[in-house]
């Protein structure tokens, strides 16, 4: 898959985490989500979702509890290159439509 693709889902998927979310993030809340979360996702995106999150998960939930934002979470994970600006907000806004 193309980087940009992957930084795009990304986005997408820890922009959906952080909204499902309660307030109160505790670590039980975001394995269970963690856990759910590809389930949820149209089909298309399940796989993909899949391995992102097997791959990343401590690295995601650590991420998560600490409220990094979903650019800094997908560039810690290198899914995203570090720079100024959104490369891929479009791309976001699509996928966020689904």
């Amino acid at each position: 898959m193309v980087k940009s693709n992957l930084c795009s889902f990304c986005l997408f998927l820890m922009k959906t985490l952080e909204d499902l979310l309660p307030k109160q993030r505790t670590e039980a809340a975001v394995i269970h989500l963690l856990e759910d979360i590809c389930h949820i996702l149209p089909p298309l995106y399940q796989r993909q979702c899949q391995d992102v999150v097997g791959k990343f998960s401590k690295t995601i939930i650590d991420a998560i509890l600490s409220y990094a934002t979903p650019r800094s979470i997908c560039e810690l994970l290198h899914l995203c290159k570090a720079m100024s600006g959104d490369c891929c907000s479009s791309a976001t806004s699509t996928l966020q439509v689904l």
